[in-house]
């Protein structure tokens, strides 16, 4: 659908106070976001329903990546040569399967890819790396990263 005919939910305040509640502790038993912001639990239901069906807000899992033994994340940025667009579908596609990387974006600017990659530890960043580098050399023209050395914080986000 383009963005400029889709038709966009109007988000009033209700809406935010859920939606800020729910950020700060998805699993709010919907008694006591209905308490939060002034309205029935069936009410504050059918908004969740609504927020969800509309795309607005996706229920998910934030993973403790050190409970799981995923302590090195590495940011990469990366340049694309002019690849043929079936070797250009190729690597997003490999991107989005591999299991190690958080997060592809696509960037206008210096830059046309972003990724967040987590492993073990640097030794295993630098595997993924090689990797990726061997399988499409003609696709990456420039690659930089940075080593990510701690959290302090993510996914809290207040409308």
């Amino acid at each position: 659908m383009d963005r400029k005919t889709e038709k966009l939910m109007e988000i009033d305040e209700k809406d935010r106070k859920i939606i800020n509640i729910l950020a700060e502790n998805g699993r709010a038993k919907y008694t006591a976001v209905a308490k939060m912001v002034g309205l029935s639990v069936d009410a504050t239901k059918k908004r969740v329903d609504a927020l969800i069906k509309a795309g607005v807000i996706k229920p998910t899992v934030i993973l403790n990546f050190d409970a799981v033994g995923l302590h090195a994340a590495s940011h990469v940025y990366i340049k694309v040569a002019p690849p043929s667009e079936a070797k250009y579908e190729e690597f997003i596609a490999y991107l989005k399967k591999n299991s190690r990387i958080l997060y592809v974006m696509f960037m206008l600017g210096e830059y046309d890819i972003y990724l967040v990659v987590l492993a073990k530890d640097t030794k295993e960043l630098g595997e993924i790396k090689h990797e990726i580098r061997q399988k499409f050399p003609d696709v990456i023209k420039d690659w930089k990263e940075v080593i990510v050395s701690g959290w302090a914080k993510y996914e809290e986000i207040k409308l």
